[in-house]
C-alpha cells in the first residue's frame, strides 16, 4: 500500500512549554503539519520539513522529463534525481516504499523573555510517535523557512566565482558564477541602446545564487558577512 497521508490535521499530541513563573504555552502537534509520517508520497509537512538536506540543481537544461518547475528553485530535497518523474508502473517499489524521514519543526515561543523551566509532551493516543532530539535556536525568523532564490554579488574579490570558498549555515548555495557588470547610466546614454551590442572584453563580478533563512550567516573565504536579514 502506498504511504499516503490520509488524515492531515489529525491531533497527535501537544507540546507544553512550562515557564519558571508557572505559566505555560501549548502547541498542538498535527499530522502533516508539525509532524509527518515516516514515509509519504512527496507529501511534505505544511509547517515542518524532512531531515534530509538540500542538493543543488544545474541552472540550464536539458531538464529531465517533468522537472522544469523543480529546477527553477535551484535546490531540491535529497540527492539530485536523474529524472523528474518516473512513470508509476516503472517505480512501484519506490512509490510504495520511499525513504523514511524524520520531521523537523521549529516551535516559536510567544514570550522569549521568560525563562523556560521544562518542556512536556502530552499524547492524545491517536498514534505512536517518537522524538529524536530537541535543540534551541536564538533568532528572529523561522530557521527552516528559506526565502526565494537571490543573487549576491562579491565586488571586492578579484577571484572568479568558482575559486571563492563560500558557505551558508541556514541555507543552500545554489550556484556560483561570474556575471557581466552593467552600467545603467552608460547604457541609457548610448545611441544604440537595446540593440544587443556586447563589449569585446566585458568586466565581470563574482556572484552567488543562494536560498536561505533571514537569520542565515554567509561566509566568504573565511570571512563572515553576517546575517542576511
Amino acid at each position: 500500500m502506498n504511504p499516503v497521508v490520509t488524515a492531515p490535521g489529525e491531533h497527535i499530541a501537544d507540546y507544553i512549554v512550562v515557564y519558571e513563573d508557572g505559566t505555560n504555552h501549548r502547541q498542538s502537534i498535527r499530522r502533516r503539519f508539525e509532524i509527518n509520517q515516516l514515509q509519504t508520497r512527496m507529501q511534505s509537512g505544511f509547517v515542518s520539513r524532512q531531515h534530509q538536506g538540500l542538493s543543488t540543481l544545474p541552472k540550464r537544461g536539458p531538464y529531465p522529463d517533468n522537472a522544469w518547475g523543480r529546477w527553477q528553485t535551484g535546490v531540491m530535497v535529497g540527492d539530485t534525481p536523474s529524472s523528474g518523474r518516473t512513470r508509476a508502473k516503472d517505480d512501484r517499489t519506490g512509490r510504495s516504499n520511499p525513504p523514511a524521514s524524520w520531521t523537523i519543526y521549529a516551535l516559536e515561543l510567544p514570550d522569549t523573555k521568560k525563562p523556560v523551566a521544562s518542556l512536556r509532551v502530552m499524547s492524545t493516543g491517536a498514534t505512536s510517535f517518537a522524538i529524536g532530539g530537541i535543540t534551541m535556536f536564538d533568532g528572529v525568523e523561522n530557521p527552516l523557512r528559506h526565502e526565494p532564490l537571490e543573487t549576491v554579488v562579491i565586488e571586492s574579490n578579484d577571484k572568479p566565482a568558482g575559486e571563492i570558498a563560500v558557505d551558508i549555515d541556514l541555507g543552500v548555495i545554489a550556484r556560483q558564477r561570474d556575471i557581466q557588470n552593467f552600467d545603467g547610466d552608460n547604457w541609457l546614454a548610448a545611441p544604440v541602446r537595446g540593440w544587443g551590442e556586447s563589449v569585446e572584453s566585458p568586466k565581470t563580478s563574482a556572484s552567488i545564487d543562494l536560498t536561505a533563512s533571514f537569520d542565515a550567516t554567509l561566509t566568504v573565504d573565511g570571512n563572515e558577512i553576517g546575517e542576511l536579514s
